[in-house]
C-alpha cells in the first residue's frame, strides 16, 4: 500500500483551523446554540424551490452514499461567542485534549511567522475562555521550528511535515462530529472563514515558500552527491521530477486561498518584503526601468523571480511559427567562471541564457515531436504554457530548480549527457551482439517477437543518436531562412539537462533490462550456470570464486536461484535443479536406455523463472519506459524510496552458515546494481559457459546416454542435470552406484579456464567502464579468522 499523500504546511494549517471551527460550532449547537446567530450558511448543494436538482438529487437518492447537505463558514467574529457558550453549560462541557492540542499548534503558526495578528488574538481568546473546561495540564503552544536545519542524513526528512497521528486524528474528530449521542449535526460540514486581505494571502504563501524552499535544498543536495559520485544518475533524476511532482501538489493546496489576489501580486510583495528585510531601501530595490535591481540577485532568485522575469520575457515569442535563436544572441555562458565572484547582473545573464536555451528546446518537443520518449516537469510546464498563454508558479519552480542544478553542476552539467551517451553505446553493442548470437540457431524457447524487441531497441538508440529534436529545429530554421550550428546545437536539450538525461537513461535501462531478464528466464542460462558453480564450489572442486555470480545471486535473491535452502550436496543438488527446472526427477531412472533420445518430463509448474524484481524502479517504469502510467500524487515517502532501498544480506552457497553479506555503502546501491546489471552479457557469458562444459563432458556423456543426449542447442542446460544425476547416483532411492564424480570434475575445470581467461569479474567491470557504477568484493574473516567466519563484503 502506497504511503498516504503528504500534508503541506499550509494544508495542514487549514484543516486545523477548520476542525478549531467545526468543533466550536458543532459542539455549541449540540448544546442549545442558535442557528440563527451562525453567520454565512452556505448550501453545498444547489437547491430550487426546495428540491434538489440533477445529479444531486441522484445522489440523495442513494442512502448509502449520503453526503453533507449543508456547508457552514463560521465567521472569525463567531469564535469567540461560540467558546463563551459552551463554557457557560451545564453541566460543563469538557474540552478534549485533541482539540487543545489543535488550537495550540494554530497559535504556534500564527506566533512563529507574526502573521494573523487579528485572528491568533482570536484564537487565544477562545484557549483562555475555554480554560477551565480543558483537561488538568494542557500545554501552551509551542513554535514549530519551520526553520530548523534539516538532518541530510534522512534525505527527505524535511519534506515529511505535520502529520499526526490516526489515533490523534480520530479521537478528534469523533468528539467534533458527536457533541451528543442523537448527532443532530450529522448532515453538516464546518469551516472557518476566509481571510482575503494581501496581508492575509501572505501566510499561505510563506507556507508554500517555507515548503518549496526545503524541496529546492534537497534537490541541490541530491547533485551535490551526485556530483562526487554517491548517487547515480537516474536516482538523482527520478528523484529530482518527482519532488518537483509533490511540490506541483503542494502549490495547488496553496493557490486558492490567495484569492482574490493573484500570486504574482502575493510574490511580488514577498520579494518586495524580503528585501527589505536584507537591507535594501527602497530606492535599491527597482533599477531606473522598475525591473528588479540585480544587486538583490540572491533575493530574486531565493522567491524565483528570476526565473519568472525571464519566463515572462519569452511568452510573447510564443506567437512565431519556432522560437528558434542563434547561438550567442543573449551572451555566451561560460560554466567555468567561478559563480560567487560573478556580480549579479552576470548571474542574471547566465541564468537567462541557460533559460531561454531550453526554452527554445522545449518548445521544439512540444511543437514539433510528439514522440520524444520521455517528459520531465519542467517539459511539462512550457508545453502548458505554449498552450494557455499563461505562465504557472508550478513551471516558474521548476525553471528555478532547472537553474538550481546548473548552479550546483557548474561546467559539469554535460556529464550526465556524457554518461547517458556513453551508456547507450555499451547497450547498442550488447544488443548487436546478442542478435549475432541467435543469428544462425533455432531456439523454440526465444520467439522471434524477442528479436524483435532487440531490434526495436537499437532502432530507438539509433533515433534519439541522430537528435530528433535538432532535425526539427533544422526544419523550422528553414522556414524562417534561418540556420542551425551543427557544432553547437547537437543534443543541446540533453546537454543543458541533468533530469532529462537520467530519464532518458532509465528509460533505456528499463527496455533493456527487460530483454536481458527474459533472455535469462527463457534460456535458463544464469539459474542453471549458477547451480553448476554452487556445486562445484561444495564439493571443493574449484578454488576460485566468480564474483559476478556472486554479486547476481545476492542482488536478486536466493529464491531467484533454488527452492529453499541452497543445496549442499549431490542429492539436492540434483532436486533443486530439477525444482528450478520445472522437470521429474524420475526422468533419470531411463538414464540406462542408451542410443535413445532423451526428453526431460516438464513438471505442470513448469520452469521457475527471475521474478520481477527492483519494485522501487518498476514503480517508475509504466511512467517512463512504457508511458502507460497517469499522474499521480508523490509523497515524500515515494522519494526516499528512490535514493534509499536499505541494507541486506543472503546466504553464501558454499557454506552451511548464512555469511554472505552485500554490505552497500550508498544506500541507493542495491537497486541501482539490479537494475543496471548487465543480463545479457552474463547470460552470453553462462551460454558460452555451459558449450564449455558440454564440449569437454561429450566422450563421457556418449558413452553414458548416447548420441542424442541433448537434440539441439535449446536444450543446452541438460547438461548440468546429467552431471548432478551421475554425482547423485549413489544416494537415489533404488539405484546403489558408486557416485561418479566425473562430470562434475571437468565442469569446475572448464568454469577455472574460463574465469582465468576473462576473469571472475567481467560483469563487474562492465559497470565500472561502461556505466561509472563502481563496485568492489573483498574476504573479510571474523573472530580473529576463525573457521567458518568468511564473509564476502560488496561496497558499491
Amino acid at each position: 500500500m502506497l504511503p498516504p499523500p503528504l500534508l503541506s504546511v499550509y494544508r495542514q494549517y487549514k484543516e486545523d483551523t477548520d476542525a478549531v471551527a467545526s468543533w466550536l460550532a458543532a459542539t455549541a449547537r449540540a448544546h442549545g446554540y442558535p442557528a440563527n446567530l451562525l453567520t454565512n450558511a452556505i448550501p453545498s448543494q444547489q437547491r430550487q424551490g426546495g428540491r434538489l436538482k440533477g445529479k444531486a438529487r441522484k445522489t440523495q437518492q442513494k442512502p448509502e452514499k449520503k453526503s453533507a447537505k449543508f456547508k457552514y463558514t463560521v465567521a472569525i467574529k463567531d469564535f469567540v461567542p461560540l467558546a463563551e457558550w459552551i463554557a457557560s453549560r451545564q453541566p460543563p462541557v469538557e474540552v478534549p485534549s485533541s482539540f487543545v492540542s489543535v488550537i495550540n499548534r494554530v497559535i504556534a503558526d500564527d506566533d512563529s511567522n507574526q502573521r494573523h495578528s487579528y485572528f491568533v488574538g482570536v484564537l487565544k481568546k477562545v484557549r483562555d475562555v475555554l480554560k477551565p473546561r480543558m483537561p488538568a495540564g494542557a500545554s501552551e503552544p509551542t513554535s514549530r521550528q519551520l526553520d530548523e536545519p534539516e538532518n541530510l542524513s534522512n534525505m527527505f526528512s524535511a519534506l515529511t511535515v505535520y502529520e499526526p497521528s490516526e489515533e490523534d486524528l480520530e479521537s478528534f474528530f469523533v468528539s467534533m462530529a458527536s457533541p451528543t449521542p442523537e448527532k443532530p449535526e450529522q448532515d453538516i460540514v464546518y469551516e472557518a472563514e476566509a481571510q482575503t486581505s494581501i496581508v492575509d494571502a501572505m501566510y499561505p504563501y510563506m507556507t508554500m515558500y517555507t515548503d518549496l524552499d526545503r524541496i529546492r535544498h534537497q534537490i541541490r543536495w541530491i547533485w551535490a552527491t551526485y556530483q562526487i559520485g554517491m548517487v547515480d544518475l537516474v536516482a538523482a533524476a527520478i528523484a529530482t521530477n518527482s519532488a518537483i511532482g509533490l511540490a506541483r501538489s503542494l502549490i495547488d493546496d496553496v493557490l486558492p486561498a490567495l484569492q482574490p489576489h493573484s500570486v504574482w501580486d502575493v510574490a511580488q510583495t514577498f520579494y518586495f518584503a524580503s528585501c527589505l528585510a536584507k537591507g535594501f531601501s527602497f530606492d535599491d530595490i527597482l533599477d531606473a526601468n522598475g525591473r528588479p535591481s540585480p544587486e538583490t540577485y540572491d533575493v530574486q532568485d531565493d522567491v524565483y523571480m528570476v526565473a519568472y522575469n525571464v519566463l515572462t520575457s519569452l511568452l510573447p515569442v510564443l506567437i512565431t511559427d519556432l522560437p528558434v535563436y542563434k547561438d550567442g544572441s543573449f551572451g555566451t555562458y561560460d560554466p567555468k567562471r567561478f559563480r560567487p565572484d560573478l556580480s549579479g547582473q552576470e548571474k542574471i545573464q547566465d541564468d537567462l541564457i541557460l533559460l531561454t536555451e531550453m526554452f527554445t528546446e522545449l518548445v521544439t518537443v512540444g511543437r514539433l515531436v510528439d514522440d520524444f520518449p520521455v517528459q520531465d516537469e519542467l517539459m511539462r510546464g512550457i508545453k502548458e504554457m505554449d498552450k494557455t498563454r499563461e505562465i504557472s508558479f508550478h513551471l516558474v519552480f521548476s525553471a528555478q530548480v532547472f537553474l538550481d542544478i546548473h548552479h550546483v553542476l557548474r561546467y559539469e552539467a554535460d556529464h550526465p549527457f556524457q554518461q547517458l551517451m556513453k551508456q547507450l553505446d555499451y547497450m547498442e553493442t550488447s544488443l548487436r551482439r546478442q542478435m549475432e548470437f541467435h543469428e544462425g540457431l533455432e531456439f523454440e524457447n526465444w520467439p522471434a517477437s524477442n528479436e524483435r524487441a532487440l531490434q526495436g531497441c537499437v532502432s530507438r538508440i539509433q533515433w534519439l543518436s541522430n537528435d530528433p529534436v535538432f532535425k526539427a529545429k533544422q526544419r523550422a530554421a528553414a522556414r524562417q531562412n534561418m540556420t542551425v550550428e551543427e557544432t553547437l546545437n547537437r543534443h543541446r536539450m540533453l546537454r543543458h539537462s541533468p533530469v532529462l538525461a537520467g530519464l532518458m537513461l532509465f528509460q533505456f535501462r528499463g527496455l533493456v533490462y527487460d530483454i536481458g531478464i527474459a533472455a535469462a528466464n527463457l534460456f535458463g542460462s544464469i539459474s542453471y550456470t549458477w547451480h553448476l558453480y554452487n556445486a562445484t564450489r561444495r564439493e571443493k572442486l574449484l578454488p576460485t570464486r566468480w564474483d559476478d555470480m556472486d554479486v547476481l545471486y545476492s542482488t536478486l535473491g536466493s529464491s531467484n536461484f533454488h527452492v529453499g535452502d541452497a543445496p549442499k550436496h549431490a542429492n539436492e543438488y540434483l532436486v533443486r535443479y530439477c525444482l528450478q527446472m520445472g522437470v521429474s526427477v524420475a526422468f533419470f531412472a531411463n538414464k540406462k536406455q542408451r542410443g535413445r533420445s532423451i526428453k526431460l518430463q516438464v513438471s505442470r509448474a513448469g520452469p521457475r523463472r527471475f521474478k520481477d524484481g527492483a519494485p522501487v524502479s518498476k514503480m517508475f517504469t509504466d511512467r517512463y519506459v512504457w508511458k502507460t502510467a497517469a499522474q499521480f500524487d508523490w509523497t515524500a515517502e515515494h522519494l526516499y524510496q528512490i535514493i534509499s532501498c536499505g541494507r541486506w544480506q543472503a546466504e553464501d552457497p558454499t557454506k552451511d552458515i548464512p555469511t554472505f553479506m552485500i554490505a552497500i555503502d550508498d544506500p541507493e546501491a542495491n537497486e541501482t546494481l539490479e537494475f543496471a546489471f548487465p543480463y545479457l552479457e552474463m547470460h552470453r557469458h553462462c551460454w558460452g559457459l555451459l558449450r564449455r562444459v558440454k564440449k569437454a563432458c561429450e566422450p563421457l556423456l556418449l558413452q553414458s546416454y548416447g548420441p542424442n543426449y541433448i537434440p539441439h542447442e535449446g536444450h543446452l542446460p541438460q547438461v548440468v542435470g546429467y552431471a548432478f544425476w551421475l554425482a547423485a547416483a549413489g544416494s537415489v532411492e533404488g539405484h546403489a552406484k558408486v557416485q561418479d564424480m566425473r562430470l562434475l570434475e571437468i565442469a569446475a575445470r572448464e568454469i577455472h579456464e574460463l574465469l582465468d581467461v576473462t576473469g571472475s569479474n567481467a560483469m563487474i567491470e562492465i559497470m565500472r567502464e561502461n556505466m561509472g557504477l563502481w563496485l568492489e568484493i573483498k574476504t573479510e574473516r571474523e573472530d580473529g579468522g576463525a573457521e567458518g567466519s568468511e564473509r564476502r563484503v560488496i561496497t558499491f
